[in-house]
């Protein structure tokens, strides 16, 4: 409730006078300024324009925006409802947000919200502190306006009413909530990083570093429960008995196999999702700043292709990527487990041997496949611009030869789609065991 805590949020608001130095700060803060090369300049963003102060909230946005993108990042106007006003406050950040005026005359003030959590979200002060405020204190300044014009309504209402004080609070509330349901709270601007930015610098700055390193190892934990599995009821083998003990043993280590493998699981989605949402950002990104006379030369079945391709190859990089990290954790384990075998060192060198083997013959399905993708390609654009022009070619063509020309194409591709699929029978596993069973 508003009058239940004391609002006093000007000691950590910026004047607009300072708006875009505290913008360059917020980034800095947050991590989007970080460049390849450290001694690469920014642009001085320090002086919004005198007059700002008594702009609207249109041209306000398109400052601040402009700003931001002169310092590679993007700054996005949002708006909340009422009922969810504090929720947006914890997860907002890093946010400018331009606090409610208390008269005409007064000159505007920005929060510069860093990111927070439950209890306690960051704000950037002035003198470039950071201090802790709690979100419901923001969320009663931005919905002071709002609720105090309801206010002497609402405490007459409840008087005619007769409700007992210590429920009157309560029945305040539930009625702003009712009443203001529907009205937006705006002034409020998220600072992100730009599409075109380093592709590494997205990814630290969503946080899947420490996905992918809970993920594997997660994956690393797994295999080691695995192989501890294997060892008891090898144990039992060896010695020509089993003890209860190590039974129980066996199906304590298979139990707990299980919670983390959701949790892996879980970790896993989390990685792929960000990953998923971070290509299709660069993906739109470019796709809107293609130039005309990049794609002129390009006919519909070509941008079909692309497009096919496009989902493709997000679909085989983030399940390429899951199988990829999982091989390269097992094939430590392996290494380690044949090191402690037999044979140890010479059966570590075959391990790198067929390694070896391997990569090359992928190197080979590689090149099979550009020059496969290459004609399905010209296959796609083929296929629209003969289905485009299909009535002129059957007035305009030979009726016994129309096809000729297609059926070289597909006679083309099928040779490749044999080549391609020959090397990747051989990269299957049952290749791999057969030829260990016939040396």
């Amino acid at each position: 409730m508003i009058f239940a805590r004391k609002i006093d949020l000007d000691e950590v608001a910026w004047p607009i006078s300072r708006l875009g130095e505290a913008i360059e700060i917020l980034a800095r803060k947050s991590g989007f300024l970080v460049r390849a090369n450290g001694h690469s300049p920014l642009p001085d963003v320090s002086f919004p324009p005198k007059n700002l102060n008594q702009a609207n909230d249109i041209i306000l946005g398109e400052w601040i925006e402009l700003t931001a993108n002169r310092l590679g990042i993007e700054a996005e106007s949002v708006q909340s409802s009422y009922s969810e006003v504090e929720e947006f406050v914890r997860t907002a950040g890093p946010a400018i947000i331009r606090l409610p005026k208390k008269d005409e005359t007064e000159s505007a003030h920005f929060l510069m919200l860093m990111r927070g959590g439950w209890w306690r979200v960051g704000v950037i002060t002035p003198d470039l502190n950071v201090r802790h405020v709690k979100p419901e204190i923001i969320r009663d300044k931005l919905c002071y306006v709002h609720e105090i014009a309801l206010m002497p309504q609402i405490n007459r209402l409840i008087s005619e009413a007769e409700i007992a004080e210590h429920r009157r609070p309560q029945v305040q509330q539930s009625i702003l909530h009712e009443q203001l349901r529907g009205v937006q709270i705006g002034s409020c601007w998220l600072l992100r990083l730009s599409p075109q930015a380093n592709i590494l610098h997205q990814i630290r700055e969503a946080g899947l570093p420490i996905y992918f390193f809970l993920m594997t190892a997660g994956r690393f934990a797994q295999q080691l429960l695995r192989l501890a599995a294997w060892w008891v009821i090898g144990r039992g083998a060896l010695l020509g008995h089993f003890d209860w003990a190590w039974l129980f043993a066996w199906a304590l280590i298979l139990i707990t196999t299980l919670p983390s493998e959701f949790t892996v699981s879980w970790f896993e989605g989390n990685f792929f999702v960000g990953l998923g949402r971070i290509f299709k950002q660069r993906l739109l990104h470019g796709v809107l700043k293609l130039k005309p006379e990049d794609v002129r030369h390009q006919g519909a079945g070509q941008f079909l292709g692309r497009v096919m391709e496009a989902e493709a190859f997000e679909v085989f990089a983030l399940t390429g990527g899951f199988i990829a990290s999982l091989a390269i954790v097992e094939l430590f384990i392996a290494g380690a487990v044949l090191l402690m075998g037999a044979g140890h060192w010479l059966h570590v060198m075959l391990l790198i041997c067929w390694l070896v083997v391997a990569i090359l013959m992928g190197w080979q399905y590689f090149i099979r496949d550009r020059d496969w993708i290459d004609t399905y390609r010209e296959m796609t654009n083929d296929l629209v611009e003969r289905m485009v022009g299909h009535r002129t070619r059957l007035a305009q063509e030979d009726q016994q030869h129309i096809h000729d020309e297609e059926d070289q194409i597909l006679a083309h591709y099928i040779e490749l789609s044999e080549q391609l699929d020959a090397v990747g029978v051989k990269l299957l596993c049952h290749w791999w065991v057969h030829r260990l069973g016939t040396n």
